[in-house]
């Protein structure tokens, strides 16, 4: 069982970079979730290992405020979201060439899609025909991505004081849910304008 809190806004604005509407999202919710592995130790050297985490959604309120921002704008509405994290499933190995060096290797497919499970509008909108509180998961999508981390540690000093150089890379797409419908006005405020999140 766990305990989430996200914070986190989204502002749409107008071709003169003026705030036009916000969106809020700062609440908790708990919930359970689940992670298994398993791990291959052929030799002291060489490991290899598999990981699967599933994430349950969770609810969450959003108020939506119009012709500026939370600070400026008319308070619109409130309406419940749900917040899917991603499941991940992962694959990984360790090898040891000889007594100083480790090297490292994995590679975690990200269940991005699940971020537009259920996506709720927040206001009417005539031209694309939606009304508040309709599920638009349709009008957006998220790719899953496989992402890949590689490292290497080096022991320049061994003992009960060890030194040791580390390097290592990884890679992350862009996993933004994007607006995949034809209206232009929609496609400059979601996959243009500026948004941010943060996950506490």
């Amino acid at each position: 069982i766990n305990s989430v809190r996200i914070a986190g806004t989204t502002g749409y604005s107008d071709t003169t970079g003026s705030i036009i509407s916000q969106t809020v999202v700062d609440g908790s919710d708990t919930a359970m979730f689940f992670n298994f592995g398993f791990l291959f130790t052929p030799s002291e050297s060489f490991r290899l290992g598999t990981t699967f985490m599933y994430f349950p959604p969770i609810s969450l309120s959003q108020d939506l405020y119009l012709g500026g921002d939370a600070e400026t704008g008319l308070h619109y509405n409130t309406i419940t979201i749900n917040y899917d994290a991603p499941d991940r499933f992962g694959i990984g190995l360790m090898w040891k060439p000889f007594e100083k060096l480790t090297l490292t290797a994995d590679g975690v497919l990200m269940m991005y899609s699940q971020l537009t499970d259920v996506i709720v509008a927040s206001y009417d909108n005539e031209t694309l025909g939606i009304t508040r509180g309709d599920n638009i998961s349709n009008l957006f999508e998220s790719k899953n991505e496989i992402e890949l981390h590689a490292g290497l540690e080096y022991a320049l000093i061994s003992g009960e004081n060890p030194f040791c150089i580390r390097v290592g890379f990884f890679t992350q797409e862009n996993h933004s849910a994007l607006y995949n419908g034809s209206n232009t006005e929609m496609q400059y405020r979601w996959n243009i304008s500026d948004y941010s999140d943060q996950i506490e």
